[in-house]
C-alpha cells in the first residue's frame, strides 16, 4: 500500500447522536481531512411524519462536508467515485449498516467505534442491553471493521462504572466522549506505526439485538428490578411503554418502593393527595416519577395527575 500521507483523508460513516463527538474531534484535527460523511437517509418521524435529518447529516452540512445517503453501499456511484481517492481511514460510528468488503478493501484502515467491551454485547443496541442486564461496567472498543458483525481485532478498549440510576441518555453521552478520545489516540498510534490489535474470543461473545416495540413494552408480572432497569435503558428514547386508561404512555423515571405494602401485579393506585402513581409488580411496587402521554412532553407525575380524570385512591 502507498505510504500514509501528511494529512489523512477520512471517509466517515455515522448516523446517530452517539457519533457526533467523534466527527467533531476528527474535524478539529489539523492532520485530518474529512472528505465525506456516509449516513442513513432522512426518515419520517413524529406525529406529522415529517422527514427528519440524521444528527450526522446536520453536523456534516454545518461543517460543509459532503453527505452521502446510500441505501445500498455497493450501488452508490458517488461513493465509488470517492473510493478512487487514497482514503486512509474509514471511521464507522453508530452507522446502522454493514460495511461490505468492496469498501473495506479500498481503504488503508477501516475502524469502528463500538459502545461495549467486546466481545461482550456485539450488535445494534449494546448500551440498552448493558443497562437491562444490570452490568456494573460498560465501555467502548476501537476495532477493525470486518465482514462479520463486530468481530474484528480490537486496537484498544476502555471502561467506566455505571451509576446507580444510569440511563441510556447519560451512559450514551459518556461513552460517546470516551469513544471519540480512544479513537483519536488509536489513529495517532496508527500514523506513528506503533499500534497493536488483539483478536476477539468468539466463545465469550454476547449479542445485543436491535430493540423492537415488544422489547419496550413493560410486563408488570415480572420483578421490580428488571422493570426499573428496562425503563432506564429506554430513557429518554425511545421510551418504555405501557397501557393506562386505554392510552399508550411512556414511563421515563420510576422508583422501587421497597418499604411499601405489595400490590397485585399490574394494578395501578392513583394517589392524588400525595401526588403518586404506584404500580404493582411480581415483587415490590414501583412509583412513577416521570411520565409521557402520546404526542406529549415528558412531565412530572404531579403535573400529570392534575389533568387525570380518575378519582383519588382509585385502582385500575
Amino acid at each position: 500500500m502507498p505510504k500514509v500521507s501528511t494529512k489523512s483523508k477520512i471517509l466517515f460513516a455515522g448516523t446517530s447522536d452517539f457519533a457526533i463527538p467523534t466527527l467533531e474531534k476528527l474535524i478539529n484535527r489539523p492532520d485530518i481531512n474529512v472528505i465525506a460523511a456516509l449516513t442513513q437517509p432522512d426518515r419520517q418521524a413524529g406525529r406529522g411524519r415529517k422527514l427528519k435529518l440524521s444528527p450526522i447529516k446536520k453536523a456534516a452540512i454545518s461543517h460543509k462536508i459532503r453527505v452521502l445517503e446510500p441505501t445500498n453501499l455497493n450501488r452508490c456511484e458517488e461513493l465509488t467515485e470517492i473510493l478512487r481517492e487514497d482514503i486512509e481511514f474509514l471511521i464507522v460510528v453508530s452507522y446502522g449498516l454493514m460495511i461490505p468488503p468492496s469498501i473495506i478493501n479500498k481503504v488503508h484502515f477501516a475502524i469502528n467505534v463500538h459502545a461495549s467491551l467486546l466481545p461482550n454485547w456485539r450488535g445494534a443496541s449494546p448500551i440498552q442491553h448493558a443497562i437491562m442486564k444490570g452490568d456494573r461496567y460498560a465501555g467502548v472498543s476501537i476495532m477493525k471493521v470486518t465482514e462479520k458483525l463486530d468481530s474484528g481485532p480490537v486496537f484498544c478498549s476502555d471502561s467506566i462504572r455505571l451509576e446507580e440510576n444510569e440511563t441510556y441518555g447519560s451512559l450514551s453521552g459518556k461513552l460517546a466522549l470516551l469513544g471519540s478520545n480512544k479513537l483519536n489516540e488509536t489513529m495517532s498510534d496508527i500514523r506513528k506505526g506503533v499500534f497493536e490489535t488483539k483478536s476477539q474470543d468468539d466463545n465469550l461473545a454476547t449479542y445485543a439485538a436491535k430493540i423492537t416495540k415488544e422489547d419496550r413494552e413493560i410486563n408488570w408480572n415480572i420483578d421490580a428490578v428488571t422493570i426499573e432497569r428496562k425503563i432506564r435503558a429506554f430513557n429518554p428514547t425511545p421510551g418504555a411503554t405501557t397501557q393506562l386508561n386505554n392510552q399508550r404512555i411512556k414511563l421515563h423515571e420510576v422508583k422501587i418502593e421497597r418499604n411499601m405494602a405489595p400490590l397485585s401485579s399490574g394494578s395501578w393506585l392513583i394517589d392524588k393527595n400525595n401526588k403518586q402513581i404506584i404500580v404493582g409488580t411480581a415483587t415490590e411496587p414501583i412509583s412513577i416519577s416521570k411520565i409521557q402521554r402520546p404526542g406529549g412532553k415528558v412531565m412530572e407525575v404531579k403535573d400529570f395527575l392534575n389533568g387525570f380524570a380518575n378519582k383519588n385512591n382509585s385502582k385500575i
